[in-house]
């Protein structure tokens, strides 16, 4: 009779420690798995990267369209490249160069 109270205490103290190590595993899934909190977390900062990305180059895309705009349309603008890109100069000016200053 004895070891039938000994097995029954066991078996009293295993049904204890079943549930809370079901719990724990079912925590740690829901902070630790793939789809779980932490996961989650990264997942929205990447996101947040994702869409500064996108912002940097829409407003990149929409300077070089200004910029194609005023190529096409503004004779200004052409001089203004091609006396900064290439280098050109108005008949008749005289250009300076001076070594830069270390």
């Amino acid at each position: 009779m004895r070891d039938a109270e000994k097995r029954e205490a066991g078996m009293d103290r295993l049904w204890g420690i079943v549930p809370l190590v079901v719990v724990s595993a079912l925590i740690a899934i829901a902070f630790f798995g793939e789809r779980g909190l932490f996961r989650a977390l990264e997942l929205a900062r990447h996101e947040e990267q994702l869409q500064l990305q996108v912002s940097k180059a829409e407003a990149e895309n929409a300077r070089l369209k200004n910029r194609i705009t005023a190529l096409q349309k503004d004779p200004g603008a052409i001089e203004e490249a091609a006396r900064s890109g290439l280098g050109m100069v108005r008949e008749g000016e005289i250009v300076y160069q001076f070594p830069a200053g270390d």
